[in-house]
């Protein structure tokens, strides 16, 4: 593992969970299975640095976006085949189905710490929850 991140809004040491959300005092379990999901394909670290959580809703289904920064420890070019893989993920969670994973912009390199930082985000519902649940 090299050096860490360093640069604007990021600590010498990334904290390897902070969430901000009003609702969850901890990780949402859709981020965590995606983080592992990761981990598990590319053979490498994956930390969570940040994660926000909001209320989102369809026509017909209503649930939780999540956008969560990841650190990897490893390049970009070497990740970017396993997050290919991210959107077509089938992904278990107990109580929940993940509606959607996408990435957010592009997947940057961090020169100083030898690693990749994205942000993924991921459309999550409770199994019995409807539109209508939602308001």
């Amino acid at each position: 593992m090299g050096a860490s991140p360093s640069g604007p809004g990021h600590s010498a040491e990334p904290e390897p969970i902070s969430v901000v959300s009003a609702d969850t005092a901890s990780v949402p379990s859709a981020v965590e299975a995606v983080r592992r999901f990761l981990e598990a394909c590319a053979g490498v670290p994956v930390r969570i640095d940040r994660c926000s959580s909001r209320k989102w809703q369809s026509l017909t289904f209503a649930g939780w976006r999540h956008d969560a920064e990841l650190w990897a420890d490893d390049t970009a070019s070497a990740l970017r085949p396993v997050l290919q893989k991210l959107p077509d993920a089938e992904l278990n969670v107990a109580g929940e189905i993940i509606a959607d994973i996408g990435i957010q912009g592009s997947v940057e390199n961090v020169p100083t710490w030898g690693g990749c930082a994205f942000v993924v985000e991921v459309l999550s519902i409770h199994e019995d929850c409807e539109a209508g649940d939602a308001q």
